[in-house]
């Protein structure tokens, strides 16, 4: 199965549930607290897709233009955003 770069509904539906699941969870059903778990959420995809990068390299020893056209971006713009250690 290919999959298109950018976002599907698929990926949206799934987002949307997530929020939902833990603002009902929570009791929390605030704009603020849903803005909150969608930033949590944005920044754990940021996180896994780092380690996936990281694995495709060391595991399976990727080039960074083979990494970058997953990606959808130049070898150059891979390799400057994830070859050194993620900020704090």
């Amino acid at each position: 199965m290919r999959i298109e770069h950018g976002r599907t509904p698929v990926a949206d539906e799934i987002m949307r549930d997530q929020i939902r699941r833990a603002s009902k969870h929570s009791g929390d059903t605030s704009a603020g607290y849903r803005l909150l778990i969608a930033t949590i959420l944005r920044d754990a995809a940021e996180s896994v897709l780092r380690e996936e990068v990281m694995a495709a390299r060391e595991v399976h020893d990727l080039t960074w233009k083979e990494i970058g056209e997953a990606l959808g971006v130049s070898a150059q713009a891979a390799h400057h955003k994830y070859a050194q250690p993620a900020e704090s």
